[in-house]
């Protein structure tokens, strides 16, 4: 997927399941969004696999909409 240069993509974002349920991925993924902003980023991408319905839950909390699948 080519993206312009003001548009990022975010991926792979994995949180061991000791650790789940205690927002750790919001943490871990704000800065991350802020970083993006500050250099220029106006949009950035998400790719979550349909049937992992935990992973939804982060995306969504911090503003991700779904507008599409891939295929």
């Amino acid at each position: 997927m080519t993206l312009p240069p003001d548009e990022g993509y975010s991926y792979d974002l994995y949180t061991a399941a000791a650790f789940r349920g205690h927002g750790l991925a919001s943490a871990a993924r704000i800065p991350a969004l802020r970083h993006a902003r500050d250099h220029g980023c106006r949009r950035v991408f998400s790719a979550v696999l349909p049937e992992n319905l935990p992973g939804w839950r982060t995306p969504a909390a911090i503003g991700f909409r779904a507008i599409g699948w891939i295929g």
